[in-house]
């Protein structure tokens, strides 16, 4: 995910969680510049990756401080 998301800009972290309830895996990458993220939620949204189907979107940035990540 790290390097995928390497080439849409400058990324500070990536985090990866897994809601209990539906198995579902969420990853979360956090860039330098918000230019950068628009970037990749185009680029990336509704593409394959690892035979999985993508939905990107931007994410609310105090839930995100907080660890909330099942809005």
């Amino acid at each position: 995910i790290y390097q995928e998301c390497l080439k849409h800009g400058k990324v500070v972290e990536v985090r990866v969680h897994v809601v209990a309830s539906t198995q579902e895996v969420r990853a979360f990458a956090l860039y330098q510049l918000p230019e950068q993220a628009n970037r990749a939620v185009r680029v990336l949204n509704e593409r394959s990756f690892a035979k999985r189907k993508v939905k990107c979107e931007l994410y609310d940035m105090a839930a995100y401080s907080q660890r909330r990540y099942e809005l």
